[in-house]
């Protein structure tokens, strides 16, 4: 039985706009005190009238350009009606008929490799409110902040052809890098500024039959998404093969139960009523304004991975990396261009600089960490004049203070010990202490020579050369071998 997952997503971004997509109230609403940033037409008065934010169609027709897409030079804004607290107006502004962009792809990396995903549509709306349950400082009942109401959207809606739950991780990863290129989205999905419906449904290839199709709603990071489609698979795949019906529904992913949860059954598009937003006028685009903003894209970053891969013979893994992190590829391209190896470069920013800076929560131009200072660590530890291991001990002082590493070893009085005799004496120590490992280095289990050396560095926290090491202890084992 050939069973296989159709997954499509409904990815809604919001927009960096200063001000919200039909008013003049701040976009601003992560951490901001309920209810602070709402006008009259923003929470649905009667009388108030939209007037469109320009920014927003200017950011669509570049997320629309940046995903191949066609764009319509007439679009036009449609209510979407429903009733529900978080929307007091009792319709969404958003684009049915006529979206401003249709007909794209964008093309992902997975597993090594290449496939073009197709996007249905591309359309402008509005966010709404957010419903606030059980507050500790409003204790009881559910409140609603209407801050988020009125935020420019930009939903993308792809067509079904993601295979994998791996597929669809990629996808939302290369879009949001794509968005935070263009300088549209921060892709934040903590704070709520990328959110993602993904829809699933099963089929059996030989015989012919499927499973009705699954919302998953409002997942808010990429693990969770992928998960909650590797849950869903798993739930419709057994329903198919027992026979067991299955009705088009929406659900949740529940992170305590790693389960998705039924909320309610699927609605369809005409539940909804749509109508032409009859206080808004069409946007009606030029094509040299199109063509002008074509012209004033920035490299995206499908084009620039596969560059720093070529250009600099990285790893996928390693662009990938840089293309996750955009400071740490700047830093990265600014220390290569001033001459620094490129294997020395990537060792420290993706070794034990990317790992204290994800501890910090900061990017590394958040710290005093220069390419300058890099450099003399690579030559430093290069030619010997000191360890990795000291370096990694004096990191959290490289990137809090900005001076040079040979400050920080004279004021803390470290050097390395390259005296042979001492070195020599603790190597033999380890070596007598752990006969059982040296017999069975005599026998050919050459691979424990890096244990030796991780005992001999510990007993000198680090400071000894670790080539004059290794060497000793070489000579030490080979020498008892010689004895035996």
């Amino acid at each position: 039985m050939s069973i296989k997952p159709q997954i499509g997503l409904e990815i809604h971004a919001q927009l960096l706009t200063n001000t919200k997509a039909f008013c003049g109230c701040s976009s601003e609403s992560f951490e901001t005190p309920p209810n602070t940033h709402i006008c009259e037409v923003c929470t649905g008065q009667p009388g108030a009238l939209p007037t469109l934010n320009g920014v927003i169609v200017a950011f669509a027709v570049k997320a629309a350009l940046a995903l191949n897409c066609q764009i319509n030079e007439r679009s036009v804004f449609d209510r979407k009606n429903y009733f529900y607290p978080d929307l007091s107006k009792g319709f969404q502004i958003t684009q049915y008929f006529h979206p401003i962009a249709e007909n794209g792809s964008l093309l992902i990396h997975t597993d090594g490799r290449k496939k073009r995903v197709r996007i249905r549509r591309v359309h402008i709306e509005e966010d709404a409110g957010k419903l606030i349950h059980h507050s500790t400082t409003l204790p009881g009942g559910t409140y609603v902040d209407y801050n988020r109401c009125g935020i420019a959207l930009l939903e993308v809606v792809t067509e079904p052809d993601l295979d994998t739950s791996q597929e669809a991780h990629a996808f939302m990863e290369t879009l949001r890098n794509t968005f935070r290129t263009l300088g549209i989205c921060s892709g934040d999905m903590e704070k709520g500024a990328l959110r993602c419906d993904a829809n699933i449904s099963v089929r059996d290839t030989e015989r012919g039959t499927s499973t009705a199709r699954i919302e998953i709603k409002n997942v808010n990071s990429f693990k969770f998404v992928q998960k909650a489609l590797e849950y869903e698979f798993e739930r419709l795949k057994t329903a198919l093969i027992s026979g067991e019906k299955t009705v088009s529904e929406t659900r949740g992913w529940d992170q305590v139960s790693r389960s998705t949860v039924s909320l309610r059954n699927k609605e369809d598009d005409n539940d909804y009523r749509y109508f032409p937003e009859p206080d808004l006028p069409d946007i009606v685009l030029e094509r040299t304004w199109i063509e002008r903003i074509r012209s004033e894209l920035p490299e995206l970053p499908v084009d620039k991975q596969d560059r720093l891969m070529e250009q600099y013979g990285l790893t996928f893994s390693e662009s990938k990396t840089y293309l996750d992190e955009p400071e740490l590829e700047t830093f990265f391209v600014e220390a290569v261009e001033q001459g620094l190896p490129v294997k020395s470069v990537n060792n420290w920013l993706l070794g034990e600089i990317q790992k204290m800076l994800k501890e910090r929560g900061v990017t590394i131009d958040q710290t005093a960490l220069t390419v300058s200072r890099l450099a003399e660590i690579i030559e430093w530890v290069s030619t010997g004049k000191t360890t990795n291991h000291i370096v990694k001990t004096l990191m959290p002082d490289l990137l809090d203070k900005g001076v040079a590493l040979s400050q920080i070893l004279s004021e803390r009085g470290i050097s390395q010990i390259n005296d042979r005799a001492y070195v020599t004496e603790i190597s033999s120590r380890v070596v007598r202490r752990n006969p059982e490992q040296a017999e069975a280095y005599l026998f050919g289990k050459t691979g424990l020579l890096k244990y030796f050396i991780g005992l001999v560095m510990k007993e000198t926290k680090g400071q000894c050369d670790p080539y004059l090491v290794q060497e000793i202890l070489k000579e030490l084992l080979e020498g008892k071998n010689d004895d035996g």
